[in-house]
């Protein structure tokens, strides 16, 4: 299993900027900030001589390909998080595991937790699929989120009190459908990625939604409905 680094360590970790990227709330540019803490074992794998193995067939299914997708790029071993991730590991790679239910990768995001050898280090790193149908990194983190991954979910709209503009496709080029105001309770039925993390920035992805009307809507501006207030999104996309 997973386990959480000591505070101590924590300093080793960078913090990772959300980069919304995209026209969605009133105004069309965004607060940005930081949202999840990300250790150094990503970019200890990213550099490793050893490569992680190349599949030799496709994927089977949609969190088959996402669980690839994360393998190769931190060069870990895909193992379950009940066994050892030191077991008949002599590299002492890191290991990927499905830390969310495998149906969740139907709906374009998938939960995927990732430790290095010796079990400690670990994060979550949260992979979403893109409209070519590829699977690349959201974001990583080790803290709680604002963000949902585990579909269909409540969610409410957290705009900074500038509404947030449900279009006709996941794009801030694509026709709006409406303004919804702040507070506004959704339902997120599917994700797509439209730009993958990059270096400390977090991806951008779209949450297509089914009411109170149907459309899409940027991920930055939507907080998990279980968290009933907007404290935690405003506070991480402010730090």
């Amino acid at each position: 299993m997973m386990r959480l680094v000591a505070p101590g360590l924590l300093a080793t970790f960078a913090l990772l900027a959300a980069a919304c990227g995209g026209d969605d709330g009133g105004d069309p540019t965004p607060t940005t900030g930081a949202t999840a803490s990300s250790p150094t074992l990503a970019a200890t794998a990213a550099s490793s001589a050893t490569a992680a193995p190349t599949p030799t067939h496709p994927p089977a299914t949609a969190a088959d390909a996402a669980l690839a997708a994360a393998a190769m790029k931190y060069n870990a071993i895909i193992r379950p998080a009940t066994e050892p991730c030191s077991r008949d590991n002599p590299r002492g790679q890191p290991c990927a595991w499905l830390s969310s239910p495998a149906a969740s990768a139907e709906r374009g995001v998938l939960a995927i937790g990732v430790s290095a050898a010796s079990g400690n280090g670990g994060f979550v790193a949260i992979y979403g699929r893109n409209g070519a149908g590829a699977w690349d990194l959201w974001f990583p983190t080790q803290n709680q989120s604002y963000h949902v991954w585990n579909l269909p979910a409540d969610m409410a709209v957290c705009a900074d009190g500038d509404g947030l503009n449900v279009r006709r496709a996941p794009g801030a080029d694509s026709p709006i459908i409406t303004l919804l105001k702040d507070t506004t309770r959704v339902r997120a039925e599917e994700f797509v990625l439209t730009a993958p993390a990059s270096g400390e920035k977090q991806g951008t992805g779209w949450y297509r939604v089914s009411s109170p009307v149907e459309g899409w809507a940027h991920s930055s501006f939507l907080s998990d409905g279980k968290l009933n207030d907007c404290s935690l999104r405003d506070f991480q996309v402010k730090q």
